[in-house]
């Protein structure tokens, strides 16, 4: 398999402005959760992805649109 996922905000502590700050950029309207990164990399690593390949898979919830 070929495939990444490209996480834009590394995780870690944050101030609170900051993090407001960075989920008013996020279209979803809330920051990633560890749980979506996984559900990626269990789909990307499961049978249904076999002709997934080469693509970066980016977990942003819409912040760079």
């Amino acid at each position: 398999m070929n495939a990444a996922i490209a996480l834009t905000f590394p995780p870690g502590p944050a101030t609170r402005a900051l993090m407001e700050r960075l989920v008013a950029a996020i279209r979803m309207g809330r920051p990633r959760r560890g749980e979506v990164v996984a559900d990626i990399v269990a789909f990307l690593a499961s049978e249904q992805a076999s002709h997934v390949t080469g693509r970066l898979v980016p977990a942003e919830g819409g912040a760079i649109l």
